[in-house]
């Protein structure tokens, strides 16, 4: 459970968060948990939520997340940020990892993303990969920032830097994408550049990416350039798209 729930319009306004644990298997993580309230200017590192969802903040409601700092976090998903609903605005977003995943994870080392709007934010030198934690797994899907809904919107945002590589352990890693991963949900007018993937024990051997990998969703008039994967071969560095029972992409210039 989170330490502290905003409901009824309350706001946080210029605190530092760090260093905070959460406890539990699943469900509601973080430091902050904001069903109707506001964080601004605030900093959320090294917190970890375990194997629960939102290492910063899991926002449940229409609430604001604004110019925070989310740096050194850890979660089963969204480390900096899980959110169902909601703003994420004007954030940054470096050194947060997943931990201890499961297969069916959502992902998002940065954020996850089952609902709510994330504008105008950098995701910048995250890691999407269980590496530094021997026999667990990396998410289904992965990413940086992971969308998995049909009401997530993801826009002008930047994503650069982000490393997915090999897990420490034998066992191969879920993970598929440095980026961003799109199950479902929309991704628009973002700059995804420079992200690598050296990762060679993917259980999926079909395809995974650098910059982008999607399953659904909605990818419109985005960048997407200088993406690296270390054997692209068969992988694609750039955008990996992928029809599945679950959807079918869509891109647009």
């Amino acid at each position: 459970a989170a330490y502290l729930t905003l409901t009824g319009g309350c706001e946080v306004k210029g605190v530092a968060f760090d260093g905070f644990k959460t406890s539990g298997s699943g469900g509601t993580g973080g430091v902050l948990s904001i069903m109707d309230g506001r964080g601004e200017d605030c900093s959320f590192t090294n917190c970890d939520a375990g194997s629960t969802d939102g290492g910063g903040v899991w926002m449940g409601g229409a609430g604001l997340i604004t110019n925070c700092y989310f740096s050194g976090n850890c979660a089963r998903a969204g480390a900096g940020v899980f959110m169902k609903d909601g703003l994420t605005v004007d954030c940054t977003f470096t050194k947060n990892r997943l931990y201890k995943q499961q297969y069916e994870s959502l992902g998002g080392a940065a954020v996850g993303m089952l609902g709510g709007t994330l504008r105008d934010c950098r995701i910048v030198g995250n890691t999407p990969s269980s590496g530094a934690y021997s026999g667990t797994y990396s998410p289904y899907g992965g990413g940086s920032v992971s969308l998995y809904g049909d009401s997530a919107v993801m826009e002008n945002c930047l994503v650069q830097g982000n490393l997915l590589e090999a897990a420490n352990h034998n066992t191969p890693d879920y993970c598929r994408v440095a980026g961003v991963f799109v199950g479902k949900g929309t991704v628009r007018n973002c700059l995804i550049i420079a992200n690598t993937n050296t990762n060679t024990k993917t259980a999926y051997k079909d395809g995974t990416g650098a910059g982008v990998f999607m399953i659904g969703g909605k990818f419109y008039h985005n960048t997407v350039a200088g993406n690296y994967l270390k054997d692209d071969t068969t992988f694609r560095a750039g955008i990996y798209m992928e029809n599945s029972n679950k959807g079918t992409p869509d891109v647009q210039n």
